[in-house]
């Protein structure tokens, strides 16, 4: 449920890619905290709460009001007042130096890309950690929506994916991400295609 009272309050900008981001939070006192509400209401109920000086918060959207932002905590997805939080970089993410960490389920599989892009590290289920060396990274010209693209190649294949701002379940819990992903591996002439979820990796 409250996975869908997030979807239905999906910012009209998310398509600008002005999202994710990560955040500090600031304007709290140091003996206080930044609580973590279900809804978009200050007298909703807490599902947790920030630290007065946490870093590397990921804010996944913000409501229309811009006065609430969207963020995981535990399990589960929540709201925080956006004027507590202030914008670590004004880079979006597609440009910017930050790792990206994406996963999916059904079948289970993990990727990960080190801050500056240049290698991709993929699992599949247990099997061992498969790394990449990434050739290149791309953005569509003359589009202004957060999607990248990337190619890597490895010993044994090679591997393309792309990232793009879109709210994102993991189908299996009632957290939110900003990122959507599909990625393909080939090896031996055989292309695998996987789907599913990113978040920034600070």
């Amino acid at each position: 449920m409250r996975l869908l009272a997030a979807l239905l309050l999906l910012p009209t900008f998310l398509s600008a890619g002005e999202f994710p981001a990560l955040f500090s939070v600031t304007g709290v006192a140091a003996n206080d905290v930044l609580n973590i509400r279900e809804t978009a209401n200050a007298s909703a109920g807490k599902l947790g709460a920030l630290p007065h000086n946490a870093e590397n918060v990921e804010v996944v959207a913000v409501d229309d009001a811009r006065k609430w932002a969207l963020v995981n905590t535990g399990e589960t997805a929540g709201w925080v007042a956006f004027r507590y939080l202030a914008r670590q970089s004004e880079t979006g993410w597609a440009w910017d130096r930050i790792g990206l960490e994406c996963f999916g389920t059904e079948p289970f599989w993990s990727a990960a890309t080190d801050a500056d892009r240049s290698l991709l590290a993929f699992q599949f289920f247990d099997d061992p950690v498969e790394h990449f060396a990434v050739q290149w990274t791309s953005r569509p010209e003359n589009y202004t929506v957060g999607t990248l693209g990337l190619g890597a190649t490895s010993p044994s294949g090679s591997a393309f994916a792309t990232v793009r701002s879109a709210l994102c379940s993991d189908g299996m819990s009632d957290r939110t991400y900003g990122l959507a992903t599909e990625l393909f591996i080939l090896r031996d002439d055989t292309p695998i295609g996987y789907r599913g979820c990113c978040t920034l990796r600070p």
